[in-house]
């Protein structure tokens, strides 16, 4: 459906937030006290039901209380930055998370765990349902072994159904062709 605004800025509100009824009466309600309460309480009510929503299809359950975290270790963590993150405020906000860190401080081996490459020393590790792994190591090379050409090495992740010509097309997005796909 594509909407025209109008030059009424009342009646682009209720129609965003689809007050039919109300926009059907604007003159009769336009300069009410109340009204400007009620488009309040409906956009946050919506907001509400909107992070509800996406929480749900994250399947983001129960999880461990903050006031439970070790903050003994490790000792050069950012407890202000972990208890906003912890905040889930990233998923209200539609953000991604990034890990930035010099050196050492374990943001690869965090990422280790969460692949599934280490035991964690203490908890463990639980995703959500709807949850898609994706992990790039810091040394792709294990990944590449026993060394094989790019072809026979993309070829292992195909389903039964697919074909070679599904894997050059897909290595041709990537800007592979010709004999680059047998190095």
């Amino acid at each position: 459906m594509t909407t025209t605004s109008s030059s009424d800025p009342l009646a682009d509100q209720l129609m965003q937030l689809r007050l039919y009824g109300c926009l059907a009466r604007i003159d009769e309600i336009r300069g009410e006290t109340w009204l400007e309460r009620v488009m309040a309480i409906e956009r946050e009510e919506r907001t509400r039901r909107s992070l509800v929503h996406r929480t749900h299809l994250a399947g983001v359950g129960a999880f461990k209380p903050l006031c439970d975290f070790d903050w003994a270790w490790p000792k050069t963590i950012d407890r202000a930055q972990v208890e906003d993150l912890f905040s889930l405020r990233f998923i209200a906000e539609g953000e991604n998370v990034v890990l930035l860190g010099p050196n050492g401080v374990g943001k690869t081996t965090l990422m280790r765990i969460l692949a599934g490459e280490l035991t964690p020393t203490k908890g463990h590790v639980v995703w959500v349902e709807n949850a898609q792994i994706g992990y790039m190591p810091q040394d792709p090379q294990a990944e590449f072994e026993p060394p094989c050409d790019l072809f026979t090495w993309m070829s292992q992740y195909t389903g039964k159904a697919d074909d070679d010509q599904i894997v050059r097309a897909t290595l041709g997005r990537l800007l592979f062709s010709g004999e680059e796909t047998k190095k």
